[in-house]
């Protein structure tokens, strides 16, 4: 399983080579196993991976300030490291990583607050407590524009990962938080996304779906699935399974793995004489190409450009419009929808006669409601052809948090990018700050028919959290073409 240029270093300048390496290990410091005392070990590995090809370590399970120190003198050449401090001194979560290159922006986020569903009231307290000791490094690599999160889940001490096993809820919040912390550890300008570490989850488990989150994630080690944990260091009968993972989150094309491999999968004799497995996990190791500049496609590489994009025409005078063809007042519903859903207005009529012009004056309006006074937050959408209704999707995605990840799965068609941005309408909690969203010019009939599909950003039954309000200018008005629970108002007649 040796990867192209995974030997030994050979006299590369760190930083300057075409790829890079990054390595996990938990080193076993656990408080019960068979193997010699850790710091033996680590001479060992240590000095194994003194002379890899590999830029940046990543360890779990370094559960004391001393062996932090110890690892430090054992790896030179290594000279950043990401580590938060525990109560005690010792790294949070047992975790650190090392590197060859600077490192910036380390922060740790604990698995505090997640809990099993399942158990005794024993098991689920116990489980909670010690979720609080388990948890994710996340620092970044700037040469390499990378994010990295280094991991540790907590274990299933059952060995029963069958669905709706006592652990499975308490696991797959932990995933989650994972993955909601890289997402928001993303800069705009971030080319790769590297999650590594023990997950203590099979690859045959139900929920190696949710590490991947649905293939959004490449896992290298997919195809050959060789177990990470040593089965001779198993109970007797206990089978061994994939649960570590380096999965890497990139444009494949730009970005792919070129070469992949195993280390300390083998007893090996140590200083002392002894032979023994260097951990109970064997080491994964990954190599991929070293970003290069910064590519933001079609996409708008600044949120500040986005919210710009999104504005209504201003140049437009509402008062300008033909007579009789602006209200008196916002659209009946706007306050609040008694099913809790975002109600939609359709202004319908020829040309020229003032949709448009009534949709700004409605999005303009600062309205006086039994709660007290309260102003509308305006997402203005050009909606005349299909390139500029996914560009403004796109932006309202971004404005509504969109992480550079989920868009690029709303391109690739992982996402949808409708779901992204509908979550703009939800305004801010606590707040009576009202959401319009404008599509402007909704003229093509297929397009609508889109729009008010299962998936589209007329649905049915859009949820909002307190005001919001859709209104679309459209030249079609014909009553067959638009759903039940679009409310027309011909205009212009």
């Amino acid at each position: 399983m040796q990867g192209a240029g995974l030997g030994e270093r050979g006299g590369q300048v760190p930083g300057r080579a075409a790829t890079f390496g990054v390595a996990s290990l938990n080193v076993c410091c656990g408080l019960a196993n068979s193997l010699p005392p850790v710091r033996e070990r680590a001479v060992e590995f240590c000095r194994r991976l003194e002379r890899a090809d590999v830029d940046i370590v990543n360890f779990q399970e370094v559960w004391t300030p001393g062996l932090l120190a110890f690892l430090r003198t054992q790896l030179p050449s290594f000279r950043f490291v990401a580590r938060k401090v525990g109560a005690l001194g010792q790294p949070a979560g047992g975790l650190a990583s090392f590197s060859r290159l600077p490192l910036r922006s380390v922060q740790y986020v604990s698995f505090r607050g997640t809990r099993p569903k399942g158990g005794s009231p024993f098991f689920r307290a116990v489980m909670a407590a010690g979720a609080c000791l388990q948890g994710l490094l996340v620092f970044e690599v700037p040469a390499f524009r990378t994010v990295m999160g280094n991991v540790h889940l907590t274990a299933n001490r059952d060995g029963q990962w069958s669905a709706g096993n006592r652990y499975e809820a308490l696991q797959m919040q932990q995933v989650r938080r994972v993955h909601e912390v890289l997402d928001h550890s993303r800069r705009m300008d971030t080319a790769l996304v590297i999650a590594c570490g023990d997950f203590n989850l099979p690859s045959e488990c139900g929920l190696y779906g949710a590490v991947v989150d649905g293939g959004v994630w490449q896992d290298p080690f997919a195809a050959e699935n060789v177990p990470t944990f040593h089965a001779d260091l198993l109970p007797a009968g206990a089978r061994a399974h994939r649960v570590d993972y380096l999965l890497v989150d990139g444009d494949p094309d730009r970005h792919p793995v070129t070469g992949i491999d195993l280390l300390f999968n083998e007893p090996v004799a140590l200083p002392s004489g002894r032979t023994a497995y260097l951990s109970d996990h064997v080491s994964q190791v990954v190599r991929i190409p070293v970003p290069g500049p910064p590519d933001y496609g079609h996409l708008t590489n600044a949120r500040s450009s986005a919210r710009r994009s999104l504005q209504p025409p201003y140049g437009l005078d509402p008062d300008a419009g033909p007579e009789g063809t602006y209200p008196h007042g916002p659209p009946k519903g706007w306050h609040r929808s008694p099913a809790r859903r975002t109600p939609i207005t359709a202004y319908v009529g020829p040309a020229r006669t003032g949709k448009t012009i009534r949709a700004l004056y409605d999005s303009r309006r600062t309205h006086l409601g039994r709660e007290g006074l309260f102003s509308g937050e305006v997402y203005w959408i050009n909606a005349r052809d299909e390139e500029s209704l996914e560009t403004g999707l796109t932006h309202l995605a971004m404005e509504a948090g969109a992480t550079p990840r989920q868009l690029q799965a709303a391109r690739d068609g992982r996402k949808r990018l409708e779901d992204l941005a509908l979550a703009a309408l939800e305004g801010k909690r606590g707040t009576r700050e009202g959401r319009f969203l404008v599509l402007d010019a909704l003229d093509d009939p297929e397009m609508l028919a889109r729009a008010q599909s299962a998936t589209g950003i007329l649905r049915q039954g859009v949820p909002h959290r307190r005001f919001s309000h859709i209104i679309v200018t459209s030249r079609i008005s014909d009553p067959g073409a638009w759903r039940p629970w679009i409310r027309r108002m011909p205009v212009g007649r």
